[in-house]
């Protein structure tokens, strides 16, 4: 053990290498009494080593690796040089884990972008000229080239297929133990783009991918070699930028071989978007333009761009594809199109086609999970059509569908979409077809290892595995928590007094005069069904697979020309505001589910009205009825159920339809009497719980300097001062723009971002829009991990900064966008009137009525408790 662990552990700190290996070696052994220390120190370990049989383990894993069919080199015995078989585990092992994960600083240094086409002559130059980054010393770098220069080629290329862009390592601090996070660029690609404009134009332009800045984000970015501003761009759930930067010389830059373009965002220079120039570039439909690509797919079209210098290389390439050529002026590159691909170009990764069928669900399909599905059976949702993407076929193959099992078998074409590069599945209509199962064959074959789909409805699970809040809104396992789900503890309910008999006499005096509908559109609330249907057992969603999902959402909005402007960033976070999930950010990531569906009651309206006469103000009751809205998962078998007990338990059903085409429809329910409520909640097995639940929620809720308590008694430490991707807002400067601007206007984030944070007293974002942000407070020189919307109150309390404003007008609750409530707050807020908050100019607010039977919902006490005390 000890002779194969110890190389692929080696630690120069601790002198632990290869060049004198067997000394550690039996110190190791002697240290932990493997062996007995004798007079002849020397003489023992002669004789250790003779007894440890190195030939014949070495000769056992040669004829291991050769029946294996493992990759293995043999070792070359040299007589009295033991230090070759340590060399050769080196040659296999090669680099500790800790060196290997700095390789993306490799990368970087070299100017590398991910899914590039990069040769093995490229990479290990890249190794060359950067290896002291990823901190190998001279000595371990000149062994490598002597004696493993091809297994380090093969791991380089392994570690760049994986690399994201990110170069952030994790290390020990040698003095005290404590780990610490070093970080310097995130690289995201920059791609080749082409747009026709009308006349025949050909205009090329980059456009940047990203698989780790989060979806939505609007992001600026500025040219590093002249530091010009682009237009700001936000990234679309598919990775892509929703549009290109238009480069001026970009023409200038391709002819240059070898060159690298970069831009970084403004007032974050660690997050970069880059450009390799390369000799050849495949582009591809997206969306209305032509972006390169590393996918060559038979028999689809293409625009080729190749350099004139390259052009003999691929001439016969381009005739064989009966490639078009272009007039197009264009530098040093002349431009073709492909009609049909059909020939591939040998030895060229980039231009060769998939040689094996095989097929896949797309990632984005709504699929359908219940405990009780058969594993070997993946259901999809029968409310859209099936995306799959087959590999290995040309896009004119015949690739249909076929039942499984029974008497008559029925056959279904599925259809490719060149912009998607999909296969598409329309949902079966015929009824002796649409509940039968079926697999994928392409030209009277079925495809190999096709799994088994079926079509069906979406269905509530049994029992929901609802995230667990303390009162601070982070996730818990404690069976105290504050919340589970939205049910929240009894002595936080019971604690909240209202005075019922006051309130409903008041209610009895407004005339009903509400218009109610019942009319529902079950296509508008796919995500929640595909959220609600996934949340069983355990949390099985995260980050990936809900960008995933809404971009096949916002692929199916596509069909309205204006749907672009309901691409908000704030969808999730107004799924939790409005009850409808629970999330929080644990070690393991993202952890989000749907809660159980519930009625949440909430308190009447009241209006402000001047006394004619006097200047006394009074507030009148705007409701007749009691209204509950209807969050947390649903189904349409649920909305069913409701819509059709209206008139057993006695109450009213009004659907709306918000501007936001992304967020399910509102659903409330009004009736006349609680107990109605309670019935159905029974009746449906879903959870009630008779009193105010903003209210409640409001009342127990903690204040600023409690959290700090809590962090500074409870919380974990961090130390990422070596990180140097960071964001820092100066909220001394946020309060006064916002005020200077009369509470309104849209602050842009370079006008409030700090170049450095004060290492004894600040609020930090590291890896800003990145999936690994950690927020840290800096108190009294030590860093604690804190919820980032937290983050923002603690550093206005320590800033004694104000920017939260009460529009008593409009009756608003009013914030720099910059700036969100934490989570709980936000939830309390919107669930007063059960409207999410508005995000126009610059400014994000809350709408809420007066209530003077509600205390906890007057803005006041509410600013007091985020310590906003003007």
């Amino acid at each position: 053990v000890a002779i194969l662990i110890m190389p692929i552990c080696t630690n120069d700190d601790l002198n632990l290498n290869g060049n004198d290996y067997y000394t550690h070696l039996y110190q190791f052994l002697n240290d932990y009494r493997f062996v007995s220390s004798g007079i002849d120190i020397e003489h023992e370990r002669r004789t250790l080593l003779n007894n440890i049989g190195l030939n014949d383990i070495w000769t056992r894993i040669s004829e291991f690796a050769e029946h294996e069919n493992l990759l293995y080199r043999p070792v070359v015995f040299e007589a009295g040089r033991r230090i070759t078989y340590v060399r050769s585990v080196f040659r296999e092992s090669l680099l500790t884990p800790t060196i290997i994960q700095r390789f993306g600083f490799i990368f970087d240094r070299a100017g590398f972008v991910p899914d590039e086409d990069i040769s093995s002559e490229r990479l290990f130059s890249a190794f060359q000229n950067n290896y002291q980054y990823a901190g190998i010393s001279p000595q371990k770098f000149n062994f490598i080239c002597n004696y493993a220069q091809g297994p380090i080629i093969s791991l380089l290329r392994e570690e760049y297929e994986k690399w994201d862009g990110i170069t952030c390592v994790q290390e020990t601090n040698q003095e005290n133990g404590e780990t610490q996070l070093r970080s310097e660029n995130i690289c995201n690609p920059l791609f080749l783009c082409l747009r026709i404009i009308e006349g025949n134009t050909y205009n090329f332009c980059l456009q940047l991918f990203s698989k780790t800045i989060n979806a939505f984000d609007r992001l600026t970015f500025k040219r590093e070699d002249n530091g010009h501003l682009l237009d700001e761009v936000c990234i679309l759930p598919d990775g892509y930028a929703n549009m290109p930067f238009q480069i001026d010389n970009l023409i200038d830059i391709l002819d240059k071989e070898n060159k690298v373009f970069q831009i970084s965002e403004d007032g974050n220079t660690c997050n970069k978007g880059r450009f390799m120039v390369s000799e050849i570039y495949l582009l591809r439909q997206y969306k209305g333009r032509f972006v390169a690509t590393n996918e060559f797919i038979k028999g689809a079209f293409y625009y080729v761009v190749v350099r004139h210098a390259a052009l003999d290389r691929y001439q016969d390439w381009l005739d064989a594809n009966k490639a078009e050529e272009i007039d197009c002026i264009f530098g040093s590159y002349c431009l073709y199109k492909i009609q049909n691909a059909q020939i591939e170009f040998e030895g060229n990764k980039r231009l060769s086609f998939k040689s094996d069928i095989s097929i896949k669900l797309a990632k984005d399909n709504l699929v359908v999970k219940n405990e009780d599905q058969n594993p070997g059976i993946v259901c999809l949702s029968n409310l859209l059509p099936a995306f799959f993407r087959v590999e290995g076929v040309a896009v004119n193959d015949h690739v249909y569908s076929v039942t499984v099992g029974g008497v008559h078998r029925y056959t279904q074409d599925l259809r490719y979409d060149e912009s998607r590069e999909v296969w598409i599945l329309d949902v079966f209509t015929n009824k002796f077809h649409a509940d039968r199962e079926f697999q994928i064959y392409c030209n009277e074959v079925l495809i190999p290892y096709c799994p088994t789909f079926k079509f069906v409805e979406f269905q509530m699970p049994q029992s929901f595995s609802e995230i667990k809040l303390d009162k601070f809104g982070n996730a818990t396992e404690d069976e105290s928590s504050f919340s589970k789900g939205l049910t929240l503890s009894q002595n936080v309910i019971g604690r909240n007094i209202i005075n019922w008999d006051t309130m409903e006499s008041q209610m009895r005096i407004v005339r009903p005069e509400i218009k109610f509908c019942d009319e529902y559109n079950k296509q508008k609330d796919l995500l929640l069904y595909a959220i609600t249907s996934a949340s069983y057992d355990k949390s099985i969603i995260d980050k990936a697979w809900l960008k995933n999902r809404l971009n096949r959402l916002f692929q199916l909005l596509q069909d309205d020309e204006n749907s672009s402007q309901y691409m908000v960033s704030n969808v999730i976070a107004d799924y939790f505001r409005m009850g409808y999930i629970n999330y929080a950010y644990t070690d393991q990531g993202l952890v989000l589910s749907a809660n159980r569906p519930t009625l949440v009651l909430m308190a009447p309206t009241f209006s402000r009205q001047m006394v004619e006469g006097l200047s006394n103000v009074i507030c009148t009751c705007d409701n007749h009825y009691y209204k509950c809205l209807l969050t947390g998962g649903r189904t349409p078998d649920l909305i069913d159920d409701i819509i059709a007990n209206q008139r057993q338990y006695h109450y009213h059903l009004k659907i709306t339809e918000g501007d936001n085409k992304l967020m399910p429809q509102s659903i409330s329910l009004y009736s006349e009497n609680r107990d109605n409520f309670v019935e159905l909640a029974n009746h449906l097995d879903i959870v009630f719980q008779n009193n105010v639940y903003a209210n409640a929620l409001l009342n127990s809720l903690p204040r600023v300097g409690d959290y700090i308590d809590f962090i500074c008694n409870h919380g974990a430490k961090r130390d990422l001062s070596l990180v140097n991707n960071f964001k820092c807002i100066d909220y001394n400067r946020l309060s006064d723009i916002f005020n200077e601007n009369n509470r309104r206007g849209f602050i842009r984030n370079n006008q409030i971002q700090k170049k450095n944070w004060n290492p004894n007293s600040d609020v930090v974002n590291f890896f800003p829009n990145q999936y690994n942000e950690t927020c840290v407070m800096v108190k009294d020189g030590q860093m604690y991990e804190v919820d980032k919307y937290w983050g923002h109150f603690i550093g206005l309390k320590l800033a004694e900064a104000n920017i939260l404003d009460f529009d008593q007008e409009n009756m608003k609750l009013r914030m720099p966008k910059q700036i969100r409530l934490p989570l709980l707050y936000a939830r309390a807020l919107t669930l007063i009137r059960g409207i999410t908050p508005n995000d126009e100019d610059g400014v994000r607010a809350y709408n809420m009525k007066c209530n003077p039977l509600a205390g906890a919902q007057n803005p006041q006490a509410i600013i007091n408790k985020l310590e906003q005390i003007n």
